[in-house]
This record gives C-alpha cells, structure tokens and sequence, in this order.
C-alpha cells in the first residue's frame, strides 16, 4: 500500500533517492534534531508532506517533499540514477549505509 511505502520512507535512517532538479541524489531521512542548531531556522515549516535529509557526499541538508522520495537499494531503477557523473561515488556510500543498517 502506497501509505505504508511512504512510512517506511519517512522513518528516520531511511536510504533513499531524492529527486533534485532533473537528477536524483543518495541521501538518508534524518531528524531535524540531527540537523545542525545554527541552520535549523533556515528550513521551510513543516507542511507534514516532507521529510529532512542529508546528502551523501557534500552531506548537505535539505527538507524535501516525500513525492520526490524514493526507495533505494531494492528497484532496477538504482543503476539507472546512479550512473551520473559524480552520483556513483555518493550512491556506494549510500549502499554501505544500507548494509550496516
């Protein structure tokens, strides 16, 4: 069901490709306790249809709307968004997260 997919997607630790722009990016649902005090006013309320991540690689954060959020590690799709330039390093990084998880 559609509705638990975006649970399991939300919870916290989560790896998972985030569109951004016209590419998707690795990246891991986090709290925004996790997210560094001094730039925690920089993010947009939350709306209850986002989620926080960072970034592997740059380690960037980012409020992202859950539509834009998929699963990663399990679909056909990983190889896919990964072959970019400069996303394969980040979505290794991403599966040795998901080994150790």
């Amino acid at each position: 069901d559609e509705e638990d997919e975006e649970t399991c997607l939300s919870d916290p630790g989560s790896v998972v490709w985030v569109l951004w722009g016209r590419r998707r990016y690795p990246a891991k649902v986090i709290l925004m306790s996790d997210v560094p005090e001094d730039l925690r006013n920089s993010f947009r309320k939350d709306d209850g249809r986002s989620l926080i991540v960072q970034f592997y690689g740059d380690k960037d954060f980012s409020r992202v709307d859950i539509r834009k959020v998929a699963e990663l590690g399990q679909t056909s799709l990983d190889l896919k968004w990964s072959r970019f330039s400069g996303i394969l390093e980040k979505y290794h990084l991403a599966l040795a997260d998901l080994k150790y998880k």
